[in-house]
């Protein structure tokens, strides 16, 4: 037990350095309360913090130095890009330029066009679409919370491996 607690002391202060935070990116609109508090949820099953930026409308142009610092410490960041918010795509750009592991998602009738032949295509921006994307209608939609929850899972445990085959 012991061994346990140094490795996760270890794991916390000295390859994360900076505890267990999760920087959740989303547009600041009360519709998507559901989706933090869901998010925040999951997170705390596995030890971890989620952190939101406060519900302010940045100005335009405005690039806040305590969101960059929230991203820059954190351990890997949940974006949901619903509503199309330039903001959202910098700070999840800037997250991949500090090469954190992120998950994607997205309102299901902003990221699909059905084609008139019945084909599906992603109505995403070029330099993102090469991500996985976990998709939602509403807050009802059990299939997108399953997958959410899979995939929490599945980065907490690479952030972990990873730390491991570091020590």
């Amino acid at each position: 037990m012991q061994n346990l607690l140094v490795l996760e002391c270890r794991f916390e202060k000295f390859y994360l350095g900076y505890g267990r935070s999760v920087f959740i990116i989303a547009w600041c609109d009360k519709s998507l309360d559901w989706y933090e508090n869901f998010v925040i949820e999951e997170l705390r099953k596995h030890g971890y913090e989620g952190e939101v930026q406060e519900r302010k409308e940045p100005a335009a142009g405005e690039v806040r130095q305590d969101m960059l610092e929230r991203i820059e410490g954190c351990a890997f960041v949940i974006a949901d890009l619903t509503g199309g918010r330039p903001n959202c795509l910098y700070e999840l750009g800037y997250a991949h330029a500090l090469h954190k592991r992120s998950i994607i998602t997205q309102r299901k009738d902003e990221v699909e066009k059905v084609t008139t032949d019945g084909e599906i295509i992603w109505k995403t921006p070029f330099d993102i679409n090469q991500y996985r994307f976990s998709v939602w209608k509403d807050e009802n939609d059990e299939e997108f919370k399953s997958d959410l929850r899979d995939r929490i899972a599945q980065t907490v445990k690479l952030i972990e491996q990873d730390f491991l085959s570091k020590a």
